[in-house]
């Protein structure tokens, strides 16, 4: 859930140094998810080692997360496994790459992911909006549109809005950039477990049925197109030049 923040109100309500439960109820965040953020370096903080009172926050230091979370909200998220039960009983949660999680070890295991994500994709449109990636993806919209802004996925201007090529989409979830990170969406990491669980075979998964995105008309005469530094492979030609 989006929040908005009223910073100078916070400035005013809590002192300069705060405990890791004023934290929490400033940013509208458990208590695990607070001591993952301080423990991380994330948040910075002083560890006082105490059972009670064991962390000591510059309340600045809050607001600075807060700020970046709204634009960067996927450099601030737990890794995969750290909300799990094992993780609270001691246990070394996984914390494995998508490439890991599909056990994409050979190029021919990388291509059948591609097919299997294609399939995925199958009941969107061929140009995606910022929301319908974000659904797809499990990232929020927040986060791609910077990476579209910083370059990473080529996108069409239209209206003001950036609107993705399926194929552009599919690329980027292909590059090391996604299959090397150790931060994977959840939902990428549950079709990277459901493409494992079928044995990296080639026969079609069924479409996401909560997935039927509305067909958009491909009006894209008055977009302008803008590339990506990574090489994706596609011969994409800007439209509108």
């Amino acid at each position: 859930m989006d929040y908005s923040y009223d910073f100078a109100k916070i400035k005013a309500n809590y002192p300069e140094k705060i405990g890791l439960e004023q934290m929490r109820v400033i940013c509208h965040i458990s208590k695990k998810t607070a001591r993952y953020l301080l423990t991380s370096g994330l948040v910075p903080c002083i560890d006082t080692g105490k059972k009670t009172r064991q962390y000591i926050i510059n309340t600045k230091d809050v607001i600075t997360y807060l700020k970046k979370r709204q634009s960067q909200p996927e450099k601030f998220s737990a890794p995969t496994g750290y909300y799990s039960a094992s993780w609270n009983k001691g246990g070394k949660p996984k914390m494995l790459t998508l490439r890991e999680w599909a056990n994409l070890d050979t190029a021919k295991s990388r291509k059948k992911f591609q097919d299997f994500l294609t399939l995925k994709t199958q009941p969107y449109s061929d140009v995606l909006s910022v929301a319908e990636a974000s659904r797809f993806t499990g990232y929020h919209h927040n986060t791609l549109t910077n990476w579209c802004h910083n370059g990473y996925i080529r996108y069409f201007e239209i209206s003001g809005g950036y609107m993705i090529p399926k194929s552009c989409l599919l690329n980027f979830l292909l590059s090391p950039h996604i299959l090397d990170s150790y931060r994977p969406s959840k939902k990428l990491v549950e079709l990277a477990k459901e493409f494992s669980r079928q044995g990296k075979s080639t026969k079609s998964p069924p479409p996401n049925e909560d997935h039927k995105a509305k067909q958009r008309p491909r009006m894209l005469k008055r977009g302008r197109c803008f590339y990506s530094p990574i090489s994706t492979g596609d011969n994409l030609s800007p439209v509108g030049a």
